[in-house]
């Protein structure tokens, strides 16, 4: 991810070491770094620091925080996008779920997360890391709808879940995040928003297999 040590700014102090070093050997030499994290200063002031540092040194500065983007001087937009094979999923019984949650619990996503679970119990899935490659069509067959949690989230930044959902066959549903639309994603057509309560939503997506099967 672009990020060198266990600090957000000792990370750039190396990465700067290393490039002078790189420059020293081919002159001629492009040095890139791709982040995927929130960058913004109000989400991580330290992130933010790391990433102006960072935008000083290199020659392209690739991350998936638009808005943050749009502060620097060589930050570049590109998305993660989808997995390179392609299958049909098959069902495994292990991850039979009405609602799956894919990734981490951390900060304000843990309430989310404990909400989903108070409502859908044993309905509920969370699969953290270890799904890869070809299994994520497994997963995605395996459950009717793919949860995207609303932290965190900035406009012109939002989750790769939606990337790596829809391209793996899941109907997915998230909060709708200001500049989505004008990246192709309008809300209804590949993946469903939350309406006032995300849990009525979910609930009529699990309840209707005609509309999620136009999403997915």
């Amino acid at each position: 991810k672009g990020r060198i040590g266990a600090e957000w700014n000792s990370g750039c102090q190396e990465m700067a070491g290393l490039v002078e070093k790189l420059r020293h050997l081919n002159p001629f030499i492009k040095i890139a770094s791709w982040v995927f994290d929130l960058l913004a200063k109000d989400f991580s002031e330290d992130r933010f620091l790391w990433a102006q540092n960072t935008d000083k040194i290199i020659d392209k500065f690739f991350m998936t925080d638009g808005d943050t983007a749009s502060k620097l001087e060589r930050a570049v937009v590109l998305r993660q996008g989808v997995l390179d094979c392609h299958k049909v999923g098959e069902p495994r019984r292990e991850w039979k779920a009405d609602v799956l949650f894919l990734g981490y619990p951390y900060r304000d996503r843990v309430p989310f997360a404990q909400g989903l679970v108070r409502h859908f119990k044993d309905r509920f899935l969370i699969v953290q890391d270890g799904v890869r490659g070809e299994d994520l069509y497994d997963l995605m067959a395996s459950v009717k709808v793919v949860v995207g949690p609303e932290f965190p989230s900035r406009a012109g930044y939002y989750s790769n879940r939606i990337y790596v959902v829809t391209g793996c066959g899941g109907c997915f549903c998230a909060p709708m995040v200001p500049g989505m639309e004008t990246e192709g994603w309008p809300p209804g057509l590949h993946f469903e928003t939350y309406g006032d309560n995300h849990i009525e939503t979910i609930e009529a997506l699990i309840a209707d297999e005609g509309r999620r099967k136009r999403v997915a």
